[in-house]
């Protein structure tokens, strides 16, 4: 199995030097003569505040802010040598346990466990027990404000306008960013799982997914997952009974 360096080229990373340490990992690992590894451009980790960021799979260890002076230790890594610990700072929350590329279908997902917190919350939490568990966790927003999720689902919670509405922004309108279209494209349940979760949080009786219609994999790959997942009581008018 080929292993993957996958430096992070978003406008973000890009901007403090992120294209120039991609070139430079290639070249180095040509020399060394690392067959079984390829460096290789990726769009976005959804973690710009702390790039530029390196990932390396199977092993899936995260380097975040990385200089050009790190790059003796990452290539030593990428050589068979030690995890540069200085590096590894990025929380694990940001670590998804899913697929590097392509498509993960519903079988995959439930296999590491998905839906499993979607079922536990229509079981035995009410709305308010998992919008405090949202609050608890200090979950934030990726789309550069890091505004804290459990806050804002607070506010449609607490709305008296009914009924409520829950909204999946797909648009990615910020220039540059596409962390969303792979999250639809290779882990579309994922992000099903979650809009039901803060759609039963916030008493939404009808959750709307907004896709840039330019992002014809991320639409049909999405549309894949609803129809598993509704097949499989996960999704529809009764989720789960």
């Amino acid at each position: 199995m080929k292993r993957l360096c996958l430096v992070c080229q978003n406008v973000d990373c890009k901007s403090r030097g992120s294209e120039e340490i991609m070139k430079e990992l290639q070249r180095r690992v040509a020399e060394k003569g690392l067959v079984n590894l390829e460096v290789r451009p990726y769009m976005c980790f959804g973690a710009c505040q702390e790039g530029p960021n390196v990932v390396l799979y199977p092993e899936k260890s995260w380097y975040a802010g990385v200089k050009k002076e790190d790059l003796d230790d990452i290539l030593n890594h990428l050589a068979g040598g030690q995890v540069v610990k200085r590096l590894d700072t990025i929380d694990s929350s940001l670590k998804e346990l899913g697929v590097v590329e392509g498509k993960e279908g519903l079988k995959e997902y439930r296999a590491r466990g998905g839906y499993g917190a979607l079922e536990m919350a229509l079981r035995e939490l009410s709305p308010a027990r998992v919008l405090q568990e949202v609050t608890d966790s200090g979950l934030r927003g990726r789309g550069g404000a890091g505004f804290p999720t459990g806050k804002k689902w607070a506010f449609t919670a607490a709305s008296s306008e009914q009924p409520h509405y829950l909204v999946l922004n797909g648009g990615e309108d910020e220039p540059g960013s596409k962390k969303d279209r792979l999250l639809m494209e290779n882990l579309p349940h994922l992000a099903l799982e979650g809009a039901i979760l803060a759609a039963y949080a916030v008493g939404a009786s009808r959750v709307y997914l907004y896709i840039n219609a330019e992002y014809k994999n991320a639409i049909q790959s999405i549309a894949d997952a609803l129809a598993e997942a509704n097949k499989a009581g996960y999704w529809g008018e009764r989720v789960l009974g």
